[in-house]
């Protein structure tokens, strides 16, 4: 089954939602534009990720050969602080998913 964009989008567009609500103090905009980017690059490129896997059936696979890093942008006068702490909100909920998913795989 192939993801399209549309769908990763509807996927991160849910996930900066709980973004913001365990982020209230923080500024909307700014958590909407980095969680975005945040689940987005992070969503995509498990699916590159998977489509590899997927592809090389034999031998041992070295995930150091995709290309997983991704850098978010953001207007420079925001504070690296702020968009820190939005990054680090934003892995917890990809992990807590990703534990979540995991967890129904082995029940």
């Amino acid at each position: 089954m192939t993801i399209t964009t549309s769908q990763l989008q509807t996927v991160c567009n849910d996930l900066v939602v709980i973004l913001q609500k365990r982020l209230p103090n923080q500024d909307p905009d700014l958590v909407k534009l980095i969680g975005q980017q945040y689940f987005m690059g992070s969503l995509s490129r498990m699916v590159s990720a998977a489509k590899f896997l997927k592809e090389k059936k034999e031998g041992a696979v070295d995930l150091a050969e995709q290309d997983l890093y991704f850098t978010l942008t953001y207007p420079e006068e925001i504070d690296p602080k702020q968009v820190e702490l939005i990054k680090e909100e934003s892995g917890k909920i990809l992990a807590g998913c990703l534990q979540s998913f995991k967890s129904s795989l082995i029940s």
